[in-house]
């Protein structure tokens, strides 16, 4: 199935916040060389690229965050945070029916071919939210009994975090690289430790003062900021000592309502924050325009899908998205530069009655 797919550009939208970049020589070819961007700041390598402005190894020219990934020398070449990266596919949490068919964690190669799955040995919890597990295996957040468990790599569920206490319910779950999970509870975002499962606030903020009803976190692996998708479209960076920054409100006394409502949040490196959601031209994807605090219209879809969840290929830039509607519980692949919306997995035509898709993310 092929559907037509509108990408608009607005300014500032999918830009990395970054100096311009100047290449660096592999030899001296005798022409005298640009005064560096970085005067008066540091730049022992001579690649174009300040410390202070984001260059994650300054001794080596071979890395700074205009550089492509070269998956074979063991550095971080482009300063996202991870070594040796590619794109390896997708993993996603499948829901069943409650009665005969399980719910599942389910592998996706780069092709959408499922690469494994496994079945969770209860189907009486609801997991709609999903993150890679510290250690191995996954974490599910229960959206219905507001639980945090954990998934062995065998299927077995064992409680982690009881959340039932949440004035404002538990939406958002992810695993940050310095060894924690994170979940949104509304007002707050919540540490967990992944051993004994003992949570603590990281940060905290007034709903009714921020308009910021926490309803998705992703992380920018490069630095461990956490990005805070509010339902109404408000945005706040959080890191990881708890230092919140607002970027965007939601006035909830404006008389036209709410200009957003968002869905889920992801983080591309080195470019920025996206959100999937709606506004009043309908569904989208949105890239969050710091300056100005908007969220500006990334990419359109012709058919009333719904989003659920959204990743994001760092890599290529392309965009997935679960989707729910009785003809769309699929993934679906939106190409970075508009040119096709299609779906990813599993392959069309062939869903099972009683399943849907939830939370994913990009593996590398």
């Amino acid at each position: 199935m092929f559907l037509s797919l509108s990408i608009l550009f607005a300014c500032g939208g999918g830009s990395a916040d970054t100096d311009t970049m100047i290449d660096t020589p592999t030899e001296d070819t005798g022409i005298p060389w640009p005064d560096s961007p970085c005067e008066g700041l540091t730049d022992e390598d001579g690649d174009g690229w300040c410390l202070e402005s984001g260059d994650c190894d300054d001794t080596n020219p071979l890395v700074n965050p205009d550089r492509e990934e070269d998956e074979t020398d063991g550095l971080d070449n482009d300063c996202d945070g991870r070594l040796d990266e590619k794109f390896a596919g997708l993993v996603v949490v499948q829901v069943g029916d409650y009665e005969t068919i399980p719910h599942r964690i389910v592998g996706v190669d780069p092709l959408g071919k499922e690469s494994f799955s496994v079945d969770l040995d209860s189907m009486e919890i609801a997991p709609y939210f999903l993150t890679s597990g510290i250690g191995g295996g996954w974490v599910v957040l229960d959206l219905a009994e507001l639980q945090l468990y954990n998934v062995s790599e065998t299927g077995a569920v064992e409680q982690l975090s009881d959340l039932s206490e949440s004035e404002f319910g538990a939406y958002g779950l992810t695993t940050h690289p310095n060894g924690f999970y994170l979940v949104g509870l509304g007002n707050s975002i919540m540490s967990v430790n992944p051993q004994t499962g003992e949570m603590s606030s990281l940060a905290q903020w007034d709903i009714e003062v921020d308009g910021l009803y926490a309803f998705d976190v992703a992380i920018n692996p490069s630095n461990g900021d956490i990005g805070v998708f509010g339902l109404y479209g408000a945005f706040a960076l959080v890191t990881e000592a708890g230092e919140f920054e607002m970027i965007r409100k939601t006035d909830f006394e404006s008389e036209t309502g709410p200009e957003y409502t968002v869905y889920s949040g992801d983080y591309q490196d080195q470019v920025g924050w996206f959100a999937s959601g709606w506004d009043v031209d309908g569904f989208g994807i949105f890239s969050l325009n710091k300056p100005e605090g908007l969220w500006d219209r990334q990419l359109s879809w012709a058919d009333d899908w719904d989003p659920h969840f959204v990743a994001v290929d760092s890599d290529s830039g392309d965009f997935y998205l679960t989707t729910e509607g009785g003809q769309y519980p699929y993934i679906w692949r939106l190409k970075a530069d508009g040119s096709d919306a299609s779906t990813f997995f599993p392959d069309a035509g062939t869903i099972t009655p009683g399943v849907s898709y939830w939370d994913l993310y990009a593996v590398y």
